[in-house]
Order: C-alpha cells, then sequence, then structure tokens
C-alpha cells in the first residue's frame, strides 16, 4: 500500500507465482470519475470506466498520442506492438535515434531508471514488509 504527498492512496501487487498467469502485467489507476485499466496480454488497448458515461476501450494510434509518448510507438496504428517491443523502444532510448530526435524537436527523453533506485526501492519494500509499518520514500 502507497501514501502520496498529495493525499492519494495507492496499491500494488507483485507476484511470480500466480496461477494461470503466464508473467502477465497489468496496471489499474482508478479516480473519482475514471478508471485506467492495461494488460501486456492485450497490449494495443486501454480499457478507460467512466461514472457519468458508457466505458470505452481505446486502440493505440499514435497519431493521437501526445508529442512526448509518439517516439515511444513503434509502429503506426492497427499494427501490434508487444512484449518484445520494449526492448526495442528501451535501447532506442538509450542508445538510438529517440535521443537524437528529441533533442531536434525539444521533446526531453523519458528518464532512465538506475540501478540504485531500483535496488533502493526493493529495500524499502522488504523493510516495510518485515516492520509492518509505513517507510517513506525521500527521492534521490
Amino acid at each position: 500500500m502507497m501514501h502520496f504527498s498529495n493525499g492519494a492512496s495507492g496499491s500494488m501487487i507483485l507476484s511470480q507465482v500466480t496461477a494461470g498467469r503466464k508473467n502477465n502485467c497489468w496496471w489499474e489507476i482508478s479516480g473519482s470519475k475514471a478508471t485506467l485499466h492495461w494488460e501486456q496480454e492485450e497490449p494495443n488497448a486501454m480499457w478507460v470506466g467512466h461514472r457519468e458515461r458508457p466505458n470505452e476501450l481505446v486502440i493505440k494510434d499514435p497519431s493521437l498520442m501526445l508529442p512526448a509518448a509518439r517516439p515511444m510507438a513503434g509502429y503506426p496504428g492497427g499494427h501490434a506492438e508487444g512484449y518484445p517491443d520494449t526492448f526495442l523502444q528501451m535501447f532506442n532510448t538509450v542508445y538510438g535515434p529517440s535521443r537524437r530526435e528529441s533533442r531536434s524537436t525539444n521533446i526531453s527523453p523519458p528518464p532512465l531508471p538506475r540501478v540504485t533506485a531500483r535496488n533502493c526501492c526493493a529495500r524499502r519494500f522488504l523493510r516495510s514488509s518485515r516492520e509492518r509499518s509505513w517507510v517513506k520514500v525521500e527521492k534521490e
């Protein structure tokens, strides 16, 4: 469970042993008026649930993306983009034309995670679990 500085709360469940899920990765963000849900097994679709109008299924279309997100789409709308493309985009971000393009378009490249940040978070998760208490996460 998480508490954010703006008062929002959240929860995260991580499991590599969930029966029948074979490396499925999904996330869901629920707000007071809408919910977003995305699953790795259907990577080109995002479900949007609404309180005051019908729910919708949004299909990936780079022409509808914000300029900062567009370089992360490797294929035009209608073409499947999936798990292996994650690595393509990571390598493009670190080594390839994405960095050069972002300089010429004044779009900041996405921040890259550092190993120290990942290890630090993992240690905090373990400490919180062991102590059964909240652990404050400071910016590094």
